[in-house]
């Protein structure tokens, strides 16, 4: 499956580069890029591969949905001091995090996603910032615990304006 998904994708930057109309080409990729979904068979690593090749290839060609005026507004007034340019990567690199687990598979994107809810409820935000810390969300995400529960705990940083969260899996009782 992800092989022929691959093999999709490819033909699909060809089309582009050579005889099909560059819109329809381009459109082509974007809607292939917010259908797509790990398959059930696919593991975390494959995954992850055919999301960054959709990125890699919209990015080839100046494609800036990943650019959202929305998120870089509400980013800057965040922090005002902050250059643009540093924005819109940093929404960027957000924008990318949350797609990446949004097309994970049911049973782990479902209960990944559950948890970043309850701890922004618990005014704590674990959203990932990037594609590594949504990698690592996903990839250490177990769906066949039971019993599981989530305690969120801050963590002093080195200053003593910044803290820190950090969001413990707990299995009948015992501390991960």
């Amino acid at each position: 499956m992800s092989l022929l998904l691959l093999k999709e994708i490819k033909q699909s930057c060809h089309d582009i580069e050579n005889r099909v109309n560059p819109y329809n080409s381009v459109d082509e990729v974007q809607r292939q890029f917010f259908t797509y979904r790990q398959a059930p068979e696919e593991n975390n690593a494959v995954h992850l591969k055919i999301f960054k090749t959709y990125v890699e290839l919209l990015d080839h060609y100046g494609v800036t949905m990943l650019e959202d005026k929305f998120l870089i507004n509400y980013e800057s007034k965040k922090d005002a001091s902050k250059p643009v340019s540093d924005i819109k990567k940093e929404v960027r690199n957000k924008k990318l995090a949350i797609c990446f687990i949004r097309r994970a598979k049911l049973k782990v994107r479902s209960p990944v996603l559950d948890m970043l809810r309850d701890a922004i409820l618990a005014n704590q935000d674990l959203y990932p910032k990037n594609l590594a810390e949504a990698y690592a969300l996903i990839q250490n995400h177990s769906s066949n615990k039971k019993n599981q529960s989530l305690m969120i705990i801050e963590i002093p940083m080195d200053t003593p304006t910044q803290t820190g969260m950090v969001a413990v899996i707990q299995d009948e009782g015992i501390t991960i």
